[in-house]
């Protein structure tokens, strides 16, 4: 688009400032305007070409390069406390990295047990996704406030876990 309006604007210019070229060839300022007009069209070629790039408006389309849409706002680690079916809980530690990687590690308060995992993960204003390494993936809803201390995650089986930056 930028092209085209750049194209249109040059040829604007060029048709404004020199309507009656066609007359002038027989008088003394011919060859001043035949200089003029050369470097106008190279100002012309100049700017078509140097406008002719890609438009770089930082869409994220699923097929743009397999480029993932990070919000840098969740980068970092996160804490939160998790609980189970039967009602055991643990400190679950959420860690986004800025190149898309993230990392989940589980503390169980009955029995000490441990729980870890990596994958990858994207998100947009609103839902973060995460493809864990294991093949499973997990979408969830998010919200961030407190200056972005405080991330509140609605899992999609409607759990909501209180996540706090740490």
């Amino acid at each position: 688009m930028s092209i085209l309006k750049n194209i249109v604007i040059n040829y604007l210019i060029f048709t404004r400032l020199f309507p009656k070229i066609k007359n002038l060839k027989n008088s003394k300022n011919f060859k001043k305007i035949s200089h003029m007009k050369k470097l106008l069209l190279l100002t012309f070629a100049f700017t078509l070409f140097a406008c002719s790039g890609g438009d770089d408006d930082n869409s994220n389309d699923d097929n743009s390069n397999n480029q993932v849409s990070i919000n840098e706002d969740l980068v970092g680690a996160w804490i939160g406390t998790i609980t189970d079916t039967g009602g055991d809980t643990a400190d679950q530690t959420l860690t986004f990295n800025s190149n898309g990687t993230c990392s989940v590690y589980n503390l169980w308060s009955s029995d000490g047990e441990t729980y870890s995992a990596s994958g990858t993960w994207s998100s947009t204003s609103s839902t973060l996704t995460v493809n864990w390494d294991d093949g499973e993936t997990d979408t969830a809803d998010y919200e961030l406030s407190n200056n972005n201390n405080t991330c509140v995650i609605t899992r999609s089986d409607g759990v909501i876990i209180i996540y706090t930056r740490m």
